[in-house]
């Protein structure tokens, strides 16, 4: 999902936007309860509906593949995008200070996990892991990416050093880190890690659990 993620049609990602530079300056109570929201266009409703369609109605013949797709193309399929879950994504992003189109939810943490590994890594890829990650994830860098071709390093990201060590391989393309960890609490420096990543050219991933808290807080 994260390559190819059908936005709001222009003129509702236009008021959402508008609605975003009014609140970016506000407090974070300010922005979590209002951010991102804009009163609904047609009922008048201060609160955004929960839009629970599966398919949307479009005036013109639009491609079902994502990937033909563009920002500012009408909704067609809650799986590619939907006014409800655009409205979280819009919130998230705010209460984060980063750009609207920078923020994507998934239906579950292993959703946005197996997304972003498959989406950035492949065969002969190199990937430094925390050693210690959620259960689900840990699944993955131990038994599924191996089978794809992806070599898989575990280190304690507190150690910095072993970090570094492990980063500095020709293929390192990802250095994948959480902090809390789960279950046990740990803490990284992710200002660290990600100089380190950056070394390298790799991205650094940074797997926080809700769980726990927002990264915001």
């Amino acid at each position: 999902m994260i390559p190819a993620i059908v936005r709001s049609s222009r003129a509702a990602l236009q008021r959402s936007l508008s609605t975003a530079a009014s609140t970016a300056s506000s407090s974070l109570n300010t922005i979590a309860i209002h951010g991102g929201e804009s009163v609904d266009p047609h009922t008048k409703a201060s609160t955004p509906p929960l839009v629970l369609a599966s398919t949307f109605s479009v005036t013109e013949p639009l491609s079902f593949s994502a990937n033909e797709l563009e920002d500012d193309s009408p909704y067609c399929y809650t799986r590619w995008s939907n006014p409800t879950v655009r409205a979280l994504e819009q919130k998230l992003a705010l209460l984060e200070g980063v750009p609207a189109t920078n923020a994507v939810c998934f239906g579950s943490g292993m959703a946005a996990s197996t997304a972003t590994l498959f989406s950035f890594l492949q065969a002969g890829d190199h990937v430094v892991a925390a050693d210690v990650n959620y259960p689900g994830v840990a699944e993955m860098f131990r038994h599924t990416l191996p089978k794809f071709g992806v070599r898989v390093t575990t280190v304690d990201p507190s150690d910095l050093n072993s970090v570094e060590t492990a980063a500095q391989q020709p293929n390192t393309k990802m250095i994948y880190v959480e902090t809390p960890t789960n279950p046990i609490l740990r803490l990284c420096d992710i200002s660290a890690c990600a100089d380190i990543a950056h070394d390298v050219d790799a991205e650094l991933v940074v797997g926080e659990k809700c769980i726990f808290f927002l990264p915001f807080l």
